[in-house]
């Protein structure tokens, strides 16, 4: 191979390799949890279930669109275990990357335009492959319906070798099995239909300089006809088919989901920390405008062989160049069809192949080629998905099977041992992992199916913003859906650009008829003290006593009486860092700056706890000491916030004091002094849901912090 091919090749591998990567990472995506949890239940009833088994407010039967796959994954689970899941993964996706080179360099015949397409391909489709989902059967079910039926006619070759029944068996079989696995498996008979219709007007335009062939269209016409029948056999008929038709407005929206159904951002740049990523964005716009470019080079190239008198002119495949545009809407209409770049690109190298660019002295498109490839390469690190698909690949935690600290397991953990009962509420993005571990004894608000009513979803939204700009408290909106347990999470940090996860660990404290029954620095679990969670109170209390763990029946979890009397406890279980007696008895050090370091964290883990008075008389005494520690002060104006109305004149005068030594470049600062000056103008209700929101910490000071501390152990 030519150094440019060489180039081609070895940054396509690196993008490969660093996609295999991710996807290998413990797993990651949170739907990965409904789909098990789902398939656990499908295993034990059937497809045919009698109610949702995760949800309580669940709007209607959940539709087995993916009961098959969910049966399969689960399957998967309890025979060889989390860790047999990720081998899987792994597999699968690096048989899509597998089958998507072949395919390229099939049609382009170039092994440096493979490559690099190949590379475009992995960059663009990583975040949908990284996220262990039945989507990844939708991506390898397309790409060997189009290997199988369409590529035959890509290379200028006709497919009539291929008999109507042949193709209609093996649609069928395919069509069959996706409509089992996938709610998205009518893209089959899209595809086939879209490969029909140019086949038919190919066939019905002679000489027009594209391959036809009655045979193929017959070949085409049988399988979309009889892979169309396969379809109904599913649990649902036609169920499925009229899914997007029979949604109900009372439906919330998928859009809502940011990573789903967003459009494509086609004149705007991309947000920051959302799909598509900048890269993806560039390579889209590149590819609409590179396929009909690279089509005007094939039509000059056609006109040059037939002005030489050549019998052997080149021929574009309609079906593949139909299949490309409607690959193009497709991912114009939504990010998460990104994967089918793969068709664009496999449309671009037959045109280029036709148009002869990688013959003669055409093979300096070879040399471009290297240069793009390598260009992906560096952008799929810097512009790329990989900042967003590569947050649990740590060689520390690389081996565990899942990251159990992200999704708060401690606080699971507890909800799980302590045998409590009933309804949760959660925010999204925590309860598929709740439903698979805690379901179906405790019922979660909210999970990744969206099968709730808009208007339960309008109430979870209020109670995630603490009632900001609500007319109804929260108090009411949790009893009118009759929770019992109230799972927060969260450090107080200020939030990333466009993902707005809501940080609840401070919603109820010192609300009355809710107590606290346990509390992590980053979680909360609280209990609807009423008749009906009489056993449930009395389940925790058991548990405590069990864990030789102080609890009063009366008040609830108390923080530093746990700190105080069962100091282990506490670290095992992430309230309190391992160093914890190190730092006490650094707390009056001979060295100031040890001294400083050694408050530092032990206010902030008080404050992380809720222990604001506490935090607040220790701050006092250090911002004394040294007036120059912003940090003590902005921690300080944070405990002055949640204590309330009693410190409402000490948080105005430190403000105060704060705005005149930060500059704008500190944005918690600001936020802090903002909520402290406004506060007093905000009715009660307003004023609580504003300082149960604002941060104290930076997201880069938070996940420093966080080192030291006992992470949850990764159960099996």
């Amino acid at each position: 191979m030519r150094v440019a091919t060489w180039l081609s090749f070895g940054a396509a591998a690196v993008v490969v390799a660093a996609t295999l990567v991710s996807v290998g990472q413990p797993v990651f995506a949170e739907d990965t949890w409904w789909h098990l949890a789902m398939g656990r239940a499908y295993a034990a009833a059937g497809p045919w279930l009698d109610a949702d088994p995760l949800l309580f407010t669940a709007q209607e039967i959940p539709a087995p669109a993916s009961w098959l796959a969910g049966v399969l994954l689960h399957g998967l689970e309890a025979a060889t275990g989390f860790q047999g899941l990720r081998v899987f993964h792994t597999a699968l996706v690096a048989t899509i990357l597998w089958m998507a080179a072949r395919a390229l360099l099939r049609t382009s015949g170039s092994i440096a335009f493979a490559s690099l397409a190949t590379a475009v391909f992995a960059a663009l489709s990583a975040y949908r492959l990284f996220q262990l989902r039945p989507e990844l059967l939708t991506v390898s079910f397309a790409l060997l319906l189009v290997q199988r039926l369409v590529l035959d006619g890509s290379t200028g070759t006709s497919s009539a070798g291929r008999k109507p029944m042949g193709a209609a068996i093996f649609a069928a079989v395919l069509f069959g099995c996706w409509a089992n696995v996938h709610a998205a498996f009518l893209l089959g008979p899209i595809l086939l239909a879209t490969a029909t219709g140019a086949a038919a007007l190919a066939a019905w335009i002679p000489q027009n300089g594209f391959t036809a062939s009655t045979a193929r269209l017959r070949m085409f016409a049988s399988a979309l006809v009889v892979g169309t029948l396969a379809t109904f056999v599913n649990p649902e008929g036609a169920g499925p088919h009229l899914l997007y038709f029979i949604a109900g407005s009372d439906t919330p929206s998928l859009a809502s989901v940011v990573d789903e159904w967003s459009r494509f951002p086609l004149l705007t740049l991309p947000k920051a920390n959302l799909p598509p990523s900048l890269l993806s964005w560039g390579a889209t716009w590149l590819a609409m405008i590179g396929l009909p470019i690279s089509l005007l080079f094939a039509a000059r190239a056609r006109r040059r062989e037939r002005s030489r008198g050549s019998q052997a002119q080149p021929l574009l495949d309609p079906v593949l160049l139909a299949i490309a545009a409607a690959s193009l809407v497709a991912m114009l209409l939504a990010v998460r069809f990104s994967w089918m770049v793969i068709f664009v690109l496999l449309a671009l190298g037959h045109t280029l192949r036709v148009a002869g660019a990688f013959e003669g002295r055409g093979r300096a498109a070879s040399g471009m080629c290297a240069v793009l490839a390598v260009a992906t390469a560096w952008a799929f690190f810097s512009l790329g998905a990989w900042p967003m698909i590569s947050r649990a690949v740590n060689a520390r935690t690389y081996a565990a099977p899942y990251p159990a600290a992200k999704h708060q397991a401690h606080a699971i953990w507890f909800l799980a041992d302590s045998g409590v009962e009933g309804r949760i509420f959660n925010d999204y993005s925590s309860g598929n992992f709740l439903g698979y571990w805690l379901g179906p004894k405790v019922m979660t608000f909210i999970n990744g199916s969206m099968n709730i009513p808009r208007a339960t979803r309008d109430d979870g939204v209020a109670i995630e913003r603490r009632g900001w700009q609500s007319e109804i408290p929260i108090e009411t909106l949790l009893d009118r859906h009759e929770i019992d347990l109230f799972f927060g999470s969260g450090m107080p940090f200020q939030r990333r650009a466009n993902r707005e996860t809501p940080i609840m660990t401070r919603h109820l404290e010192r609300t009355e008829g809710w107590m606290l029954v346990f509390r992590t620095i980053t979680a909360a679990v609280y209990l609807r003290t009423n008749d009906r969670n009489r056993v449930n109170l009395d389940r925790i209390a058991d548990y405590y006593a069990a864990a030789g763990v102080p609890f009063d029946r009366r008040t609830g979890f108390d923080p530093l009486s746990i700190i105080e009397h069962a100091p282990r406890w506490a670290t095992d279980h992430g309230i309190i860092p391992r160093d914890w007696p190190q730092v006490l008895q650094n707390e009056d050090a001979a060295d100031p700056s040890e001294q400083l370091r050694a408050r530092h964290r032990q206010a902030t883990t008080l404050v992380l706890l809720g222990a604001y008075e506490q935090a607040a008389e220790l701050d006092r005494e250090t911002l004394g000491r040294n007036p120059r520690a912003q940090a003590v002060a902005k921690r300080l104006l944070f405990c002055l916030l949640q204590i309330g109305e009693s410190a409402q004149e000490e948080a105005s005068i430190l403000a105060q004091a704060l705005e005149e030594v930060v500059g704008q470049g500190d944005p918690v600062a600001t936020l802090l002094i903002s909520a402290a000056r406004n506060g007093p103008t905000f009715e009660p209700a307003q004023r609580r849901a504003m300082v149960s929101t604002v941060p104290m910490l930076t997201r880069a000071e938070a996940k420093r912090f966080g080192i030291g501390f006992v992470g949850p152990e990764a159960r099996r």
